[in-house]
């Protein structure tokens, strides 16, 4: 089995099902279980156990499917070139583990979709540009944790990326995009819709970034399709770069709303190849100058999109209307579209197959004056219209004259309900053109083939005058040289008899002749055998000496074959020494990466503790002069306190101060020794109480973390639970549903088949019977005309046309009755070819 694909089939097939599939079929190479939600981790080791030659594998919505099936696919199947993980559901399953797998086990992976995969990061991306070197193409869409960084790596490593999908990547900005464009020179398509941090840069020709050196890079002359969908950042100098893109052919600037007139006009006058371009929703920015700006001078138009811009009317599409190539156009919610809009447009002149989509709902000014003018300019060459797709909702066309030109639609059907309203393209469209195609070729062919009968049958009947002519213009002149001819032969005769004599001598020398070569040839052969042994050994010498020399040649050829068998193995030994200095360097240049790494890693390590310990210093600075500002604040106080200690002293009894102050002085001191320990005692017990408040804080703030972790789990746990159950009662319900549908189905289209098969064999049987009717009666008169020309013939072999040498004139005779007559006969008039 060389290709499989089984897209929405398999949702209700089981796990022991899928094994014996993949069991029995060990040659798959190409596989297509998207959607398919009973594969399993345990399916894809299987898969990867049988069929090792697996090349592409399409795993899209395969939520069951995690890191540890990626593993055993790459193990298992190390030539797989293209793998599609896109989901929309469980997206924790897939992680930086699995690209790790991958990329060291399918290093022949040439494309790889991880559209919705939010666990993927910048670490997933450096083991993808680590080992995938031959990379085209990579879809990150809603990758949420990849950022600028990310883009780096991948870029370094797969310098041969062919397209890349970023959609709603937040994280990516100009950084990320210049390193794309930087190393990757072969991008054909970039996708980097929804980049909110996207910009429009600097104005300056030095250190470009974003679009700006996407459009001075290499990609200029490869990049072909750009979507900046929803990047509202993007203005006048990104449009001037986008503008250097001289291969560019399909560009989005959908939801962009700072467009600038200069920037358009860049774009139509550089950007000749385009073939797509959609403004959609870009508002009041689109104007019709700067719209008339960016087509003018785009030939090659297909694809127009320019919805809900509400300032296109008149003059954009009468400049529109110069696009020859113009096959789709869409001005949904344009309201200042009118009827001279459409009349503009429709005078313009579009190469085969013309326009095939025109899109106007919401556009409230267009009415039936429209439509006829719609149904009279927008025609191909043989009178019908080109549109297939016309949508109307919401605009004051009325249904009756939707009706009145429905016919000219030759490809479509009309169709007016809640959510439509218009042409609508029938089923299998291009097989329709293709079948009237063959029929107007069947016509055309069938006429030139009337004409050329015609002309044939005028030919033939020219060429049996001109015969007919001939013959008697033949008969005529028979009967004159008859005569002569019979004169002509009495002297041949006469002749003749002399001519025997000559002949008899000639006869007589002619033997004598003959007898000499006799003698003469008995002669020669007596000398033949005199020299036959002579002969034999000069041709036996020369024979020895072809075959020396034939074999001096063969050993001369084995002597080339043997210098040539050295040179290849010398070759061979060449390239193997090759090969083992390729790997010793390898290893070495894996090593010094290692190295790098880690010598990286222990200066990022150093760098961390130099900084703590700066922060440390500074935190300890910072209290050593909160210190020293206490201790000012304390002495300050202790010397006013001890101040007033002695002008109080001083008015009680100054005789007793006098007497008193070395005690006092010294309780002074004792005091004062005493108040600074108990300020450090506080002091100290306020910063021990900070520090265990701290710590209180970091327990309890780990204990909610953990408690609010468990039950966070414990409600994911119950949510998986209702959810799994819900899915199976659905899974069982929609299983009985699909099956009585089908039953139903089953018994109606068998009552149908039965019928249509009833009315079929009475139709053949009643064909039949007609048929036979008409074959024996056309037989029967075909068999009755043989005859009848049969029996003509054998009584016109009857009448002989003989010649009047007397009258010089023809005369008809009858074997049968003896009649002579002059004038022929009717039944050989009726056997001569009618003009």
């Amino acid at each position: 089995m060389r290709l499989t694909s089984w897209p929405f089939c398999l949702r209700q097939v089981k796990p022991w099902a899928l094994k014996i599939i993949f069991e029995s079929c060990t040659k798959i190479v190409a596989l297509d279980v998207s959607y398919c939600s009973m594969i399993t981790d345990d399916t894809i080791k299987i898969l990867s156990e049988s069929s090792r030659g697996l090349r592409r594998i399409n795993l899209r919505e395969c939520k069951l499917v995690s890191d540890v099936g990626l593993t055993f696919l790459s193990q298992g199947c190390p030539d797989l070139m293209e793998i599609n993980l896109r989901r929309s559901e469980m997206p924790f399953r897939i992680t930086d583990v699995a690209l790790l797998q991958l990329a060291q086990g399918c290093q022949s992976l040439v494309s790889i979709n991880l559209h919705g995969c939010e666990m993927i990061s910048d670490s997933g991306l450096s083991w993808i540009s680590s080992w995938l070197e031959d990379l085209r193409h990579i879809d990150l869409s809603h990758c949420s944790k990849i950022t600028n960084s990310g883009m780096r790596l991948l870029s370094e490593g797969c310098k041969n990326i062919r397209s890349i999908v970023l959609l709603n990547v937040k994280r990516i900005g100009d950084v990320g995009i210049r390193h794309l464009a930087s190393e990757c020179s072969r991008i054909e398509r970039l996708d980097v819709s929804g980049l909110c941090m996207l910009s429009d840069g600097v104005n300056r020709n030095f250190a470009l970034e974003g679009l700006q050196y996407l459009g001075n890079s290499k990609c200029t002359s490869t990049l072909k399709h750009l979507n900046l969908h929803a990047c509202p950042q993007v203005c006048n100098l990104s449009l001037i770069a986008i503008s250097n893109l001289g291969a560019l052919e399909s560009l989005d600037l959908s939801g962009c709303t700072k467009l600038t007139l200069n920037g358009a006009s860049h774009i139509g006058k550089r950007c000749r190849h385009l073939v797509s371009i959609s403004l959609a929703s870009c508002g009041d920015c689109v104007s019709n100058a700067l719209f008339e700006a960016m087509i003018l001078r785009l030939i090659f138009l297909k694809t127009v999109n320019v919805s809900f811009c509400k300032k296109i009317s008149d003059r954009s599409l009468k400049a529109l209307s110069k696009c020859q190539h113009l096959q789709t156009l869409d001005l949904t919610g344009c309201t200042a579209v009118s009827d001279q809009s459409i009349l503009f447009l429709c005078e313009g002149t579009y190469i085969s197959p013309g326009m095939r989509n025109l899109l106007l709902a919401g556009c409230t000014r267009i009415t039936d004056t429209a439509l006829s003018w719609i149904s009279d300019g927008l025609k191909t060459t043989d009178g019908s219209l080109s549109l297939e797709t016309l949508s109307l909702k919401g605009t004051r066309v009325t249904l009756s004259a939707m009706k009145g030109i429905s016919d000219a639609f030759q490809y479509s059907s009309l169709r007016s309900n809640n959510s439509y309203f218009g042409a609508w393209p029938l089923s299998r469209i291009e097989d329709r053109k293709i079948i009237k195609q063959q029929h107007k070729r069947a016509c055309a062919a069938a006429k030139i083939q009337a004409l050329v009968r015609s002309r044939q049958e005028k030919e033939t009947l020219q060429l049996a005058r001109e015969e007919y002519a001939k013959k008697r213009v033949a008969v005529r002149i028979g009967a004159l040289f008859r005569g002569r001819k019979a004169r002509e032969l009495f002297k041949k005769r006469m002749m003749a008899r002399k001519q025997q004599q000559v002949s008899c001598r000639k006869l007589q020398c002619a033997f004598r002749c003959f007898s000499a070569k006799k003698a003469r040839e008995r002669l020669h052969k007596q000398k033949f055998d005199r020299l036959k042994p002579q002969a034999c050994t000069v041709i036996q010498k020369h024979y020895r000496g072809v075959l020396g020399r034939r074999k001096a040649a063969r050993a001369r050829h084995k002597v080339m074959l043997e210098k040539e068998r050295r040179q290849v193995a010398a070759v061979q030994i060449q390239a193997w020494s090759r090969m083992l200095s390729a790997t010793r360097l390898k290893a070495a240049l894996k090593a010094r990466f290692l190295r790098r790494e880690a010598k990286r890693l222990r200066l990022a390590i150093s760098i961390q503790c130099i900084w703590r310990g700066y922060a440390a210093k500074r935190h300890l600075a910072d209290l050593k002069v909160a210190f020293l500002k206490q201790s000012q604040i304390e002495l300050a106080a202790a010397s006013r306190i001890y101040a007033i200690f002695r002008n109080f002293g001083f008015r009680k009894a100054i005789k007793a101060r006098i007497s008193m102050s070395k005690k006092r002085t010294g309780c002074a001191l004792v005091i004062q020794c005493w108040y600074r320990q108990v300020k450090e005692d506080i002091r100290r017990r306020i910063i021990a109480r900070r520090k265990e408040l701290e710590l209180r804080e970091q327990a309890a703030l780990v204990i909610q973390r953990t408690v609010r972790k468990r039950a966070a789990y414990l409600l994911l746990m119950a949510a998986k639970r209702a959810r799994d159950e819900l899915l199976a009662l659905r899974d069982a319900k929609a299983h009985i549903l699909s099956h009585f549908g089908r039953l139903c189905i089953a018994k109606n289209r068998m009552e149908q088949v039965r019928r249509e098969f009833e009315e079929e064999v009475k139709r053949v049987y009643l064909l039949s019977m007609w048929a036979s009717t008409k074959i024996s009666s056309a037989w029967r008169g075909k068999v009755g005309r043989d005859l009848a020309k049969e029996a003509r013939i054998i009584r016109a072999q009857r009448w002989k046309t003989l010649f009047s040498e007397k009258h010089q004139m023809p005369f008809y005779y009858n074997l049968d009755t003896g009649e002579t007559r002059w004038q022929k006969p009717q039944i050989l008039l009726e056997l001569d070819p009618k003009p």
